[in-house]
């Protein structure tokens, strides 16, 4: 069972709000499509273009893997105590887990407009909703990232921004 007086469990539910779309309780595969495919549109990106797939296609393989750790009742969505359950499991955590790489990896190349290798804070704006921050914070975790002031962020720095927020 959920324990909302623990901190990461609160973070945990928080998540899973976000991404529960229709709010009836539980996450589907349209509620995980959600964020993903508002990113593809801030970014102007057709889910058919080859950004667009290698996002999608990412995404599929992080949702079918967390079904199989989370979906304890074979129903095909996931509840609340399931998703907290299994994120805290250390195969959701796992640093090479399907998916997590593939996913961040597409979510900066869309960004990443200009293909400099590297997101403006603008850029970083595109991507800040699938982080679930909203636009004044994502300019504050912006700033923080990048250290030398240069008004750019590359990949490692986004990667690290999303292992903090997201304690993955």
């Amino acid at each position: 069972m959920t324990d909302p007086s623990t901190s990461a469990d609160a973070t945990l539910a928080e998540q899973f709000r976000r991404m529960d779309a229709d709010r009836d309780g539980l996450i589907g595969y349209a509620d995980y499509l959600r964020l993903p495919q508002q990113v593809l549109d801030a970014a102007g990106v057709g889910g058919d273009s080859l950004k667009g797939e290698a996002l999608l296609d990412a995404i599929e393989e992080q949702w079918n893997r967390l079904l199989r750790l989370a979906d304890r009742d074979g129903d095909g969505a996931i509840s609340l105590d399931e998703y907290v359950a299994a994120r805290n499991n250390p195969r959701f955590r796992s640093a090479d887990r399907p998916g997590k790489g593939a996913t961040l990896r597409a979510l900066f190349d869309i960004a990443d407009a200009d293909g400099d290798g590297a997101l403006s804070v603008a850029e970083f704006a595109t991507v800040a909703c699938f982080m679930a921050l909203p636009k004044q914070e994502a300019e504050k975790v912006f700033m923080t990232l990048d250290t030398d002031g240069d008004g750019r962020v590359g990949f490692e720095e986004l990667s690290r921004a999303v292992k903090v927020l997201h304690g993955s």
